[in-house]
């Protein structure tokens, strides 16, 4: 426990405020994180790798960019561990 805030399901407050596709965040390897629509589709688990993530691209990022999804079935944000290396969070 490092007593930072942070989610295992879907934030509703944040994507119902800021859409289901938008960037809500970013895991601790520094990918973003995205709510579970993308291009008007709502994604799965079957649409995503073992670490809940795939490599497209967003609007934040038009040139494309490996991205985790939140989705409404475990694992929810992200799989077994980082496309990255996990750095740390410090306030």
């Amino acid at each position: 426990m490092t007593g930072q805030y942070h989610y295992h399901v879907e934030p509703l407050y944040l994507t119902t405020s800021k859409g289901k596709g938008a960037l809500l965040g970013f895991l601790l390897d520094g990918f973003p994180v995205y709510g579970p629509l993308e291009n008007g589709k709502t994604l799965t688990d079957s649409d995503l790798d073992a670490l809940h993530g795939h490599t497209s691209v967003t609007t934040d990022y038009p040139n494309g960019i490996y991205h985790y999804h939140i989705t409404a079935a475990a694992p929810y944000i992200n799989g077994d561990g980082f496309f990255g290396t996990a750095g740390t969070v410090t306030n």
